[in-house]
């Protein structure tokens, strides 16, 4: 499967009325063969696929808009380790992606810029962002509050998206998340989880396993908040040992 690349996706074309799912994790596939296999004319019809894996392929932003464009049933989709993969891309999802359930950017350069406009997506539930190289506190924030807490120039890039008014309209003030898994981040705090248990309520996942470092050096608050997240509901799932010389429980 890994040797499957641009030109065996014409031999797919045939069943591309009828495809549900779709995975090509790992394949050799670019932009080129996405955006003639996806692309639509004016003629065409939307692509019914609801599910779509393209973990570890070189599918750069623009193969990805055309995705989100032609394939408006998306409820999965995986974009694990695409390097072509940016904040500006997000706001493009949360506008023409409205069933989008499912999604999957770790290990892609994906900021607090690119949370917020998660955010708006009005039907993600779950999101992976495990890994990505701009992911701490503010990340988080973003992603359950739709907030920055940063200047306009800061604000996220968009790509083919509606009025931010319009989208925040579309989403509400509650994050709808169930399920966050953020493997790796940096500058975990007590408040953090303060902020999630206010700002998603509807939270039964939490991932934060391999996390860097906590800001605090006393563990009290972090541990507080911690049971109170669980109580809540919420499994959370971390890794004691990066906690400097501390145990948690």
């Amino acid at each position: 499967i890994r040797e499957f690349g641009d030109r065996h996706m014409q031999l797919l074309l045939p069943v591309r009325e009828k495809l549900q799912s779709l995975k090509l994790r790992g394949t050799k596939v670019t932009d080129r063969s996405i955006e003639s296999f996806f692309g639509l004319t004016a003629r065409e019809r939307s692509i019914p696929v609801e599910i779509l894996d393209l973990s570890g392929t070189k599918i750069s932003q623009k193969g990805a808009v055309t995705i989100a464009i032609s394939c408006p049933h998306l409820k999965s989709l995986k974009l694990s380790m695409c390097q072509g993969i940016t904040d500006a891309l997000m706001g493009c999802l949360s506008t023409h992606l409205t069933k989008l359930q499912a999604l999957d950017v770790s290990m892609c350069p994906i900021t607090a810029k690119g949370c917020r406009s998660l955010f708006c997506a009005p039907s993600l539930r779950e999101v992976d962002i495990s890994a990505c190289p701009g992911l701490n506190a503010q990340a988080i924030r973003a992603l359950v509050t739709g907030q920055i807490g940063c200047d306009d120039k800061d604000a996220p890039d968009s790509v083919d998206v509606l009025d931010e008014t319009e989208l925040l309209r579309r989403r509400g003030n509650v994050s709808q998340l169930i399920s966050i898994s953020a493997q790796y981040m940096k500058e975990i705090d007590a408040n953090l989880l303060d902020v999630m248990t206010a700002y998603a309520p509807h939270l039964r996942r939490l991932d934060l396993r391999h996390y860097q470092e906590i800001d605090n050096t006393d563990l009290s608050p972090f541990k507080m908040s911690l049971r109170k997240m669980q109580q809540n509901g919420v499994e959370v799932a971390f890794s004691r040992s990066n906690i400097i010389g501390k145990t948690l429980l």
